[in-house]
């Protein structure tokens, strides 16, 4: 490395290594984080130009994903201009035959034009004009090569706040050749129905057209003028019936040439309906963007103009001239000849790993002429990229928020949200107007300059590149809680340190010179920090001064351990709440007093539902935060208020499983016959809610506002998620964020209300309150999480119900919805409502091959982790070893 580089701290790691041109970067900080891959931003040291880096993980874990990454980055090196995104350099690998994860360098982007509409509500004509003139201008350039994108929306246009708009995600798009005789085998899917274009919707045409990509930009842009989308639909059906109450019903002919017979015949049987005037439905709009905006957003692809077309229309007059704006010459054949045959996974590694090599011409032609010598070059370096694009992504991302999981299918780097991101508790940077860049029409000198000679005659000010928070991503290092030392060597250390379950124990095996703690200090016992590098090692410093502890070694070079993983008993479900065993007792005691005796019905309801059993889990939660909290403020027994919480709880949970069994007319619960199959559904509707109401009582009585409210909000919750399942079974087009919504408000709210206000009647402080609170809410996300993996796991007999049955009622969960982002085939299945014998094992099958079981194995990780991370504000106790244990156990059951 240069001499004249600043020197870095001792806690810093290299992010890259001194192999090839790698050192060329210096990376920043984790920007975003997607499906497959990690964002970080660095600075070019030659330019000193700001870029985004992604890794793209295990890229050839599906062919089809792969093929997908290869047909990108691919059409980026091909379609240069600046209205696309650019791929500025891809990292060479060590080896062709080996390499699994690339490294992607792209210019740096601030934000999306979905952030951006969301987070400015007056948005002016210039603005307007300016977001439309640079996507057509983008299309041109496209259409003109015989590309189409397939995929555009909001989200796939990434923004800067001087108002530079870049089209990105490729991963969909498709080329047209001339003697192609038709493009049926293009899927219909794309992966946001909102913007999807009527011919795409039911498959009506035998040969797509640019055309699509033009409804697309329309819907784009009465989203930019409305500030809200135009055709919300929530299924295929009822995006036709939002598209048609606007535009009319098609004609005849339109109608004759659709190709798919149950579009045609859905059409032809729609109730006639006649086109409202967009003058007449959008009256304050300028009236120049809305005749424009008419013309883009036909129903019939042959009556859209081109994006040449639309260029000239009198809305842009005295921005650009059509002809100054570049053009693209078509594709060759020959660049897209994989797309005609059948792939292994080892054709497209070799095919991706020549088009790496375009970004490296040297190693290119010495490649192509039979003298390959990357070997030499580059040795170990995935290995060595791998670990640091893990250790930033572990470490990074505990100080700075990170982009949701917002990715919908496998693709190149979203490089957006970086100067724009701020934390829950602070104010976004407010921009200065006068401060925007005047320079977006500057021209640009590789492809020509659309703007050269017509600049835009007002640049916008700079939009507010809006609110992006994500989750904060967790950091993989604990403080050893187990030393276990010789008389003056160090020999094993037993810590916690895993990448995904924090609990596994490891022995760890010094590999330095013995060490002697010094006979002039009073020996104490030092702390150590392990931070994990990879499966095998673990990199260990002192937390205390080195002359306190591990003097000889702190001095010198940070020692290298060695990892085994400690055999260790599985938790079960009898010893997990041992020590709060008694409390628990008296909890059982007491419910049935709770429901009173003035009922017989109730009270024979009451008695069959809590001697049912059950693990009493949210209760034993109350018991442990409340035990665990209690040595922080000097409580030596529990309060009457904890207990009554306990409860309250409890009633709160037994109430919603009655209605839950109402609502999906279930037959057993917990091995026996549910209270509406016994009692009738009038009586179990009634009891759940006496049991309601019961609990508000008792929480009324408490006495604490705060905890009423806590509680109160999640009385509200179920009903929400209730509604919000109902309003989105079979709706392929469901979020992961949505889903994470909805658990929460199904399960990991009562979670997280009990855990909080154990906390707030412990009188900790506030901190400790809401870190309590947060344990909870991850620990029931994981939970669902779990409960939804195990729907597809777990044999009919050991759920108690038909294996797959959420599917089947349409009720979209964690890994479907990954699966969705991997095979297409699997929408058709699901919007079809299974109809189809056998439809339904088939979508199963497609859910657990496709990896969608894995990675909703990786969230519920991923929401364990942080988890166990909260509850480092307690001190060690069997309260807080068991609250632990509860997030192991939860996570073991996959097993």
């Amino acid at each position: 490395m240069p001499q004249d580089h600043p020197k870095k701290e001792a806690k810093e790691i290299k992010f890259f290594t001194e192999y090839g041109d790698a050192n060329r970067y210096k990376v920043l900080e984790v920007i975003g984080r997607g499906s497959y891959g990690v964002v970080c931003s660095a600075i070019d040291m030659h330019t000193r130009e700001k870029v985004a880096i992604k890794r793209i993980h295990d890229i050839f874990y599906h062919a089809s994903d792969a093929i997908r990454i290869l047909r990108e980055v691919k059409l980026l090196r091909l379609l240069r201009h600046p209205d696309i995104v650019d791929i500025k350099h891809i990292m060479l690998p060590p080896s062709k035959k080996e390499f699994k994860d690339i490294y992607v360098v792209c210019e740096l982007m601030e934000s999306d034009l979905h952030q951006v509409i969301k987070a400015n509500d007056d948005l002016t004509r210039e603005h307007h004009q300016f977001f439309l003139y640079q996507m057509l201008r983008a299309l041109k350039f496209m259409h003109t090569a015989n590309v189409y994108h397939r995929d555009l929306k909001p989200k796939n246009i990434l923004a800067n706040a001087n108002c530079k708009l870049k089209i990105c995600d490729f991963g969909l798009a498709r080329v047209a050749f001339s003697d192609t005789p038709t493009t049926v085998f293009w899927t219909d899917y794309v992966a946001t129905r909102w913007y999807r274009a009527p011919e795409l919707c039911g498959s009506f045409s035998s040969k797509y057209t640019p055309a699509i990509d033009i409804w697309s930009v329309g819907c784009i842009f009465a989203e930019v003028l409305l500030g809200k989308p135009l055709f919300p639909g929530k299924s295929v059906a009822h995006q036709l019936d939002l598209i048609t109450d606007l535009l009319g019903t098609p004609s005849s002919e339109t109608i004759a040439g659709v190709r798919n017979e149950k579009a045609r015949r859905y059409l032809s049987e729609m109730r006639r309906k006649s086109a409202v005037p967009f003058s007449q439905r959008f009256p304050n709009l300028d009236p120049a963007a809305v005749r424009l905006l008419q013309r883009l957003l036909a129903f019939d692809p042959k009556d859209r103009p081109s994006a040449v077309e639309a260029l000239a229309d009198p809305y842009f007059k005295g921005l650009a001239k059509v002809e100054r704006e570049p053009s693209c010459q078509p594709i060759s054949r020959s660049e897209f000849e994989f797309e005609r045959r059948k792939l292994t996974k080892d054709d497209v590694r070799e095919l991706l790993y020549r088009e790496i090599l375009e970004y490296h011409p040297q190693i290119r032609d010495d490649y192509l002429n039979g003298t390959d010598t990357t070997k030499l070059l580059y040795p170990s370096f995935t290995g060595h990229f791998k670990s640091q694009f893990t250790y930033h992504k572990e470490n990074d991302g505990k100080s700075a928020p990170v982009l949701p999981l917002e990715r919908k299918h496998f693709s190149l780097p979203r490089s957006t949200v970086c100067t724009n991101l701020v934390s829950p508790d602070r104010e976004p940077v407010r921009r200065n107007p006068k401060a925007c860049n005047n320079s977006v029409g500057l021209p640009d000198r590789r492809f020509g300059n659309p703007s050269k000679t017509h600049p835009p005659p007002k640049v916008p000010v700079a939009a507010n590149l809006g609110r992006v928070v994500g989750p904060v991503l967790p950091m993989m290092s604990v403080i050893c809680q187990t030393l276990d030392f010789g008389r003056h060597v160090l020999d094993h250390v037993a810590c916690d340190c895993s990448s995904n379950t924090p609990l596994d124990r490891y022995t760890i095996r010094s590999h330095v010179k013995p060490c002697t703690k010094s006979r002039k200090r009073r020996h104490q016992t030092p702390t150590l920090v392990c931070s994990r590098r990879n499966v095998g090692q673990c990199r260990v410093f002192s937390t205390t001064k080195s002359e306190t502890a591990l003097n000889g070694i702190t001095g010198g070079p940070q020692p290298f351990l060695e990892l085994t993983k400690e055999s260790k008993s599985p938790i079960s479900s009898t010893n997990l709440f041992e020590v709060v065993a008694d409390d628990l007792q008296k909890l059982n005691q007491n419910l049935l007093s709770m429901v009173g005796k003035e009922n017989p019905a109730l009270v024979s309801a009451a008695q069959r539902i809590f001697g049912a059993g059950g693990k009493r889990m949210r209760p034993a939660l109350v018991f442990l935060v409340s035990r665990a909290t209690a040595g922080l403020v000097g409580l030596e027994d529990l309060t009457v208020e904890h207990r009554r919480l306990a409860e309250i709880i409890e009633m709160i949970h037994t109430a919603s499983l009655i209605h839950d069994d109402v609502l999906d007319d279930s037959d057993m619960r917990r091995g026996k016959e549910t209270l509406h199959q016994l009692y009738g559904t009038r009586v179990a509707v009634l009891a759940g809610d006496f049991m309601f109401a019961q609990s508000s009582w008792c929480l009324a009585n408490l006495e604490n506002l705060e905890v009423i409210k806590l509680i109160s909000q999640v009385i509200k919750d179920f009903a929400s998620g209730e509604i919000k399942q109902a309003s989105s079974l079979f709706d392929c087009e469901v979020e992961l964020e949505e889903y994470l919504i909805k658990s929460y408000y199904k399960t990991a709210s009562l979670i997280a209300a009990s855990t909080k206000g154990a906390a707030i009647f412990s009188g900790v402080e506030r901190d400790t309150t809401k870190k309590m609170y947060e344990y909870g809410r991850n620990l029931g996300l994981s939970f669902q999480i779990v409960d939804d993996i195990l729907d597809f796991t777990q044999s009919t007999k050991q759920l108690g119900k038909p294996a797959g049955s959420d599917l089947a009622k349409g009720n979209l969960t964690a890994p479907v919805i990954f699966a969705l982002e991997r095979d297409p085939k699997l929408k058709d299945i699901i919007e079809s409502e299974f109809s189809e014998p056998g439809s339904l094992d088939e979508a199963i099958g497609i859910v657990k091959s496709s990896g969608g079981i894995e990675r909703a194995q990786e969230l519920a990780k991923q929401k364990a982790d942080l988890a166990i991370q909260n509850l480092q504000c307690l001190p060690p106790s069997a309260f807080r070893s068991a609250l632990e244990d509860m997030v192991t156990f939860n996570l073991e059951r996959i097993d």
